[in-house]
């Protein structure tokens, strides 16, 4: 009798331990969709508008997490490796590598100023391409595509002299270059006798012109193009290069890379007009190369 009465108090005991907890769910329940529905009539939408809003802000949210997290990883992946960029820059001349390493490491583009003369185009219109386009191209396969920007510009068949007496020049300060690759405009020059201390201060104008309002552009100097069987012309070339190393610029003698002179295998790159064909001016890109990217 007495395992029955103790059965009995055991079985009523849950029991009653089940019908509360059934009944404090059901409490928590009804605060809860009370809740809900204070809060989607202060919001003027009814209680299954407001689930639905949940559910699609929570979704939002997630994307937004997601997108986050994708940036975060892209600029990751774009911070340029340090090692690498040590590399590259290496042999190069230090206030060039600086500002290399400067662009590259903030994620920006180098970009790169080019002036010079006739000889730095497709003077003939042959469909080649000028030295300028393949040097930015080999800089973009070494560095990352997008890492340097080309600007051309060409004063044709002008000397130093007529660019700087007739102002032609003044429209080089609108520019935001990090380097200017300055032609001397020797063989212009050459050819109407522009020579000497003028051209040197004519120079030394344009470039004043190009920094006028970019005084961090580093300015390289480099001469035209050698021409075949010529004496007076490599002197004033060779004056040039002394102009250049007296007044601190960086000069690129790319002669070194052609034929001689006086060698016949010099007319393989160039024209009947003394401009460079494709060989020339793929020549002339492998020359200035190595004061861009370390070989």
């Amino acid at each position: 009798m007495q395992r029955i009465t103790l059965l009995i108090v055991v079985v009523l005991t849950g029991v009653t331990v089940l019908v509360g907890r059934l009944y404090y769910q059901d409490q928590l329940q009804a605060t809860a969709d009370q809740a809900h529905e204070q809060l989607a009539a202060s919001a003027g939408i009814d209680a299954e508008e407001l689930e639905v809003q949940d559910d699609e802000e929570a979704d939002e949210a997630a994307v937004v997490l997601e997108e986050a997290a994708e940036e975060e990883n892209e600029l990751e992946e774009s911070a340029y490796d340090e090692e690498k960029l040590e590399q590259l820059t290496s042999e190069l001349p230090n206030s060039i590598a600086d500002r290399i390493t400067e662009r590259l490491s903030a994620g920006e583009a180098v970009r790169v100023l080019t002036v010079g003369t006739r000889s730095s185009t497709d003077a003939e219109d042959e469909g080649l391409t000028p030295w300028p386009e393949l040097l930015e191209e080999e800089l973009n396969e070494a560095y990352g595509e997008g890492t340097f920007q080309f600007t051309n510009v060409s004063f044709g068949g002008f000397t130093t002299e007529e660019i700087v007496e007739q102002n032609r020049h003044d429209d080089l300060a609108d520019n935001e270059a990090d380097i200017l690759l300055l032609e001397g405009f020797n063989w212009n020059n050459n050819l109407a006798v522009v020579t000497g201390d003028d051209a040197h201060e004519q120079i030394d104008a344009i470039a004043e012109a190009a920094t006028a309002d970019n005084s961090d552009l580093i300015t390289v100097l480099h001469p035209s193009p050698p021409a075949y069987e010529t004496s007076i012309y490599p002197e004033q070339v060779a004056d040039f290069a002394d102009f250049a190393e007296e007044e601190g610029y960086v000069y690129i003698n790319h002669w070194e890379a052609w034929p001689d002179l006086d060698d016949e295998e010099l007319l393989d790159y160039v024209t009947e007009e003394r401009m460079p064909n494709q060989d020339g001016h793929t020549l002339w890109a492998e020359a200035i190369r190595p004061y861009l990217v370390t070989q």
